[in-house]
């Protein structure tokens, strides 16, 4: 069975949260906005409403996750984003009455800045680009970055962790089953026996290891 997590529960509460110390620059280059984004802003009538949409502008510019996903917002955001907006606002404001808004507020969103929704095609797609990633560099941290800048790049909301976690480990494990088949195809049969015993010398890091082998050598992958 192909292993699909390996952040701490910590670790993956925390991932997607905005950090208490932001620095100014980030919240002017993700949470600044331009007289086009104020004039689709100004549209929403309740205060509330005006305030949520804006911040879910920023927040998929900035992180890539729609505004349900958040567990805390850093007061310097909202009093930027207040500021802008010439409102008065408290964090409470910051908050939809409606679950029907927030979702309407999402799609006007994606259809007026091009952002869309994470779907098989995009998990696809994403899987052959990691893939190909960890026949370079096998880090399953470094495969979650690369990730989650793609998946912007691209415009596309990002998934839960569970899921983007569950596509590295399957990236992982093809990467090393296509690394481990070619070592196997290359080597002679005494130079896999000598390996063989190297390995299990080794003891407990290879058994660690994220592809566990169908049998008792490797090279019976």
């Amino acid at each position: 069975m192909i292993k699909s997590r390996f952040l701490t529960k910590d670790q993956r509460k925390s991932f997607f949260n905005i950090p208490e110390d932001i620095s100014d620059t980030e919240i002017f280059k993700y949470y600044t906005f331009f007289d086009s984004d104020l004039m689709h802003i100004n549209k929403c009538r309740k205060i509330n409403n005006r305030l949520c949409f804006a911040l879910q502008i920023g927040l998929l510019r900035h992180l890539g996750i729609t505004y349900n996903n958040l567990i805390n917002i850093p007061d310097s955001i909202l009093i930027h984003i207040s500021k802008q907006l010439n409102i008065l606002a408290t964090s409470d404001k910051f908050s939809y009455q409606r679950e029907n808004t927030r979702h309407e507020h999402l799609n006007q969103i994606k259809k007026i800045y091009g952002f869309k929704q994470f779907d098989s095609e995009s998990n696809e797609q994403l899987n052959q680009y990691l893939y190909k990633q960890a026949l370079i560099n096998s880090n399953q941290y470094f495969l979650l970055n690369i990730a989650i800048n793609e998946l912007k790049n691209s415009k596309i909301i990002l998934p839960g962790i569970t899921n983007l976690e569950k596509i590295i480990c399957e990236a992982r494990y093809k990467a090393d089953e296509y690394i481990f088949n070619n070592i196997n195809s290359i080597l002679k049969e005494n130079q896999k026996t000598l390996l063989d015993i190297i390995l299990m010398d080794i003891g407990d890091s290879f058994n660690n290891a994220h592809i566990p082998p169908k049998s008792s050598s490797i090279f019976d992958l």
